[in-house]
């Protein structure tokens, strides 16, 4: 019976990845939608939620699902993994919870303030957050990648993260630069960047939901 709670709880927290990723990808059209002057090109996503925003109380209930969803199935996936994978993978599913606990926790405690406020507090913490979950999400993606390439049936899957974690690093380097030159593009470079990340996390998910092997050790 207690094995069988076990195998359900992971069976459960296997599909977490996979609605996670759908939930976020709907609170960024869902808040563009239904905020007509807003710029999918110019604007990043926390401005949807940030303070003043027209809906941001509504997607804050999307994004906080998210959050526990994402951590949720990030546990599970090292519970899940950590006895069938090498150190560099295990130090990538660390980092991965750490990304998404720091996100979910930092953004919900210091959502970006109205920009014209200047360098408040609250947007000093949120860009402080923003730089732990670039550098989290980078890692995760580098030494998970690395990690599953050298597994004998995860190495197709491995090369599929070191390119997202190639996209997700030149997407997140070029922030910068589009930032520090005034380029209006900042909403579609973030947008590149973090559907990145969530179509890692929904493959991931959907690896380990595949491979039964995983959920059927009792274990955790």
């Amino acid at each position: 019976m207690i094995n069988y709670k076990i195998r359900l709880v992971k069976k459960i927290g296997t599909i977490c990845g996979m609605l996670s990723s759908m939930v976020y990808i709907l609170h960024v059209f869902l808040g563009a939608n239904l905020w007509g002057e807003y710029s999918s090109i110019k604007q990043p996503i926390s401005d949807l939620t940030g303070e003043g925003a027209p809906n941001a109380e509504l997607l804050r209930i999307f994004t906080g699902i998210y959050g526990v969803l994402a951590i949720f199935f990030a546990v599970t996936l090292y519970l899940s993994l950590s006895k069938y994978v090498n150190i560099p993978s295990k130090i990538g599913m660390v980092l991965l919870i750490i990304m998404e606990i720091s996100s979910f926790l930092g953004y919900s405690l210091f959502p970006l303030d109205d920009i014209s406020a200047g360098m408040t507090f609250q947007n000093l913490m949120h860009i402080i957050v923003t730089a732990i979950v670039v550098i989290t999400t980078i890692g995760s993606t580098f030494f998970i990648g690395i990690g599953f390439r050298k597994i004998e049936n995860m190495r197709t899957l491995g090369a599929f993260i070191i390119l997202c974690g190639g996209i997700i690093t030149i997407s997140g380097a070029s922030t910068g630069i589009v930032i520090s030159n005034s380029i209006p593009i900042l909403g579609l470079i973030e947008r590149i960047n973090i559907f990145t990340v969530q179509l890692m996390i929904f493959i991931l998910s959907l690896f380990l939901a595949k491979n039964n092997k995983f959920l059927w050790d009792g274990s955790w």
